[in-house]
């Protein structure tokens, strides 16, 4: 808990620097997130999910101070996912508009060096 006894811990205790404590990690995520779509927050616990990973307890606790924060984790994750989905997205669609009006601009300019004297020496001052 936090200083304000209220409300939950919502942060890692310990992320994993090993390929074994990363694969325990990945799987208390995977069993959370199976537990969660079947019963929702209510529905599980540090030992459902325990016992759903096939760890021991105190494997989720070296992890997880408690639920709440395996859920902080799981969200923080999927955000990310989605911001580089997002990212990604836009990238694409901004190649696909941005590109061909930047070589319609080059072309212009180079089949009339006069405007792109002007254009660079305005972009100078």
């Amino acid at each position: 808990m936090t200083s304000d006894s209220a409300t939950p811990d919502l942060e890692v205790r310990h992320r994993p620097v090993q390929e074994r404590g990363r694969v325990r990690f990945d799987a208390i995520l995977s069993a959370a997130r199976e537990l969660l779509a079947e019963g929702g927050l209510e529905g599980f616990t540090i030992e459902d999910v325990a016992a759903h990973a096939e760890i021991p307890v105190g494997s989720v606790y070296q992890f997880f101070p408690n639920k709440f924060a395996i859920v902080a984790e799981l969200d923080s994750r999927d955000t990310e996912a989605l911001i580089d989905d997002l990212m990604a997205s836009s990238s694409r669609l901004l190649g696909e508009v941005v590109e061909p009006v930047a070589i319609g601009i080059e072309g212009a300019l180079t089949r009339n060096k006069g405007i792109e004297a002007v254009c660079h020496l305005e972009a100078v001052q």
